[in-house]
């Protein structure tokens, strides 16, 4: 995988959203510089300095509707290619995100990483990634959304996980992080992204499980991909 690239398909995720939080499409083409999104490849890869840059454009129209997890809401099965039916098609949600983990360069930049182990009776997936310190927080809540929507899809019903975890300060209001992750416990100043599942549902059976697609995915992107999490489960 190269370095400090993303797929161009999560920039395209990105941009759609500011698209329809108002920006501009001349401010979005800016930010975007002469990197094509309107390509269905799913290899074409963009710099992560652009999407950052896409990022630094939107976050200001973006934060008064709902911040990251206005982003990824707009997520659906299937955006982020091989690496949502490596969730949906394991046979639980922790074996899922332990094989998202293990194959994580292939929806993200190699610099990133989901770190996903056991704490205190839940599954815990803690994002990092190489943002800088004034896009950690919308970012943060864009990776957190998308593992929970993730989640939901994969058991085909709502979950609510037992505690989020956020970078930086907490806004004066945040009912619109209460309603999306479906929960009060959400707190600020952590060091790092974090959702914490409950093993409930973490173990739960998924309803979509196909262990043998599931393994021939693994198998494919294992190939592309060195980045690993801690997978103590």
């Amino acid at each position: 995988m190269i370095d400090r690239t993303v797929p161009a398909y999560l920039a395209r995720l990105i941009a759609d959203a500011a698209r329809t939080a108002g920006i501009p499409q001349a401010e979005i083409d800016r930010a975007l510089g002469a990197v094509p999104l309107d390509t269905a490849d799913p290899r074409i890869r963009i710099p992560t300095a652009t999407l950052h840059h896409l990022w630094d454009t939107a976050v200001h129209a973006l934060q008064p509707l709902g911040g990251g997890v206005r982003v990824s809401s707009r997520w659906e099965r299937g955006m982020l290619r091989t690496g949502d039916y490596l969730v949906s098609s394991s046979d639980t949600l922790a074996s899922g995100f332990v094989a998202l983990s293990a194959n994580f360069a292939a929806v993200t930049s190699p610099e990133s990483r989901l770190e996903v182990s056991s704490e205190d009776g839940a599954l815990s997936i803690v994002y990092l990634g190489p943002e800088p310190s004034e896009l950690e927080q919308i970012i943060g809540e864009f990776a957190l959304g998308l593992v929970i929507q993730q989640a939901r899809a994969a058991l085909n019903r709502d979950i609510a996980p037992r505690r989020v975890l956020l970078p930086g300060r907490a806004p004066r209001h945040y009912d619109h992080l209460r309603r999306f992750f479906g929960t009060d416990a959400i707190d600020f100043g952590a060091d790092h992204p974090q959702v914490l599942i409950d093993e409930r549902d973490a173990r739960a059976a998924l309803p979509g499980s196909d262990p043998a697609l599931h393994a021939i995915r693994c198998t494919r992107r294992s190939r592309r991909s060195s980045t690993t999490g801690v997978h103590r489960i």
